[in-house]
């Protein structure tokens, strides 16, 4: 009894005043169910530490080639315009994007039984900005065939108005001077003339339709088509129609028109059938509704 008591008493004191008493080996075997968790932790840290440089590195390589592709894909885009022009690049002016073209072309024009070629080039600015489009241009075209038939012209002009996503229209000016010589003997004296041509469009910017009207007057009243008399359909001295359907490929536009105008020679109706093909080279830019 005396005797264990004294067991009773002692065992704890001994325990506080000697911690060893407990097994040493327990001190250290406690933890395997971590696997060894003392000599492991440092290997597991290192490798830890290992990825997360491996990481680092290979975010950074990431960032670095990503980089260089950019500025790989900037360097290439730098030498074409927004619209991957690269004959002729965009600028601004006053808010409004401005872009440079030419417009080579030729066709064939037809009046009574007379045939001729005609040949030009058109060249000048597009413009726009926001919801509104222009095209500030001038040119020169020829017809030369048959026995006597020569046409010449030369002209200056704006086209300005609006495009929507379907469709849109312009109104414009033009001045011009230009002569015909047909060889089914009329002749269209030469003079300066002024029209207002108004389009309209029906597509989307890549390719449309246009139809067109243009009233003009002249310098010469020889030139004056006395509709009444000759049951013609028009106005003003002069009058015009055309029709185009255009195609935008990158920076070039390819246009397919036809235009009939009625001149006058000496009151008499002249009436020429003019196919043609114009192909606009760096007229990428929101191109417009003008038949060039």
């Amino acid at each position: 009894m005396l005797l264990s008591l004294s067991l009773a008493l002692h065992t704890p004191a001994a325990l506080a005043a000697d911690p060893a008493g407990l097994d040493p080996a327990a001190m250290y075997t406690s933890p395997a169910p971590d696997g060894a968790s003392m000599p492991g932790s440092s290997s597991g840290s290192s490798k830890s530490s290992s990825k997360s440089s491996n990481s680092s590195s290979s975010s950074k390589n990431n960032k670095s080639s990503s980089s260089s592709k950019n500025n790989s894909k900037n360097k290439s885009s730098s030498s074409t315009d927004a619209n991957g022009d690269k004959f002729f690049k965009t600028f601004r002016v006053a808010g409004f994007k401005v872009k440079p073209y030419v417009a080579p072309g030729g066709g064939v024009v037809i009046s009574g039984t007379s045939l001729a070629a005609t040949a030009g080039v058109d060249g000048g600015f597009k413009y726009t900005h926001k919801k509104w489009t222009g095209d500030l241009y001038g040119g020169v075209a020829g017809a030369f065939g048959g026995s006597t038939t020569s046409s010449y012209d030369v002209h200056i002009g704006d086209d300005t108005g609006a495009r929507f996503k379907l469709w849109g229209a312009t109104l414009g000016v033009e001045g011009a001077y230009n002569g015909y010589v047909f060889s089914n003997g009329s002749t269209v004296a030469p003079a300066a003339t002024g029209s207002l041509p108004l389009k309209v469009l029906v597509g989307p910017k890549k390719y449309h339709v246009a139809v067109g009207i243009a009233p003009s007057i002249t310098s010469d009243p020889s030139r004056h088509v006395d509709w009444a008399k000759y049951k013609a359909i028009g106005f003003g001295d002069e009058f015009s129609w055309m029709v185009v359907g255009a195609i935008n490929i990158k920076s070039v536009a390819i246009k397919v028109g036809f235009t009939q105008q009625t001149l006058g020679d000496n009151g008499k109706p002249v009436i020429t059938n003019t196919p043609s093909i114009s192909v606009g080279i760096g007229d990428s830019l929101n191109f417009s509704t003008s038949g060039n």
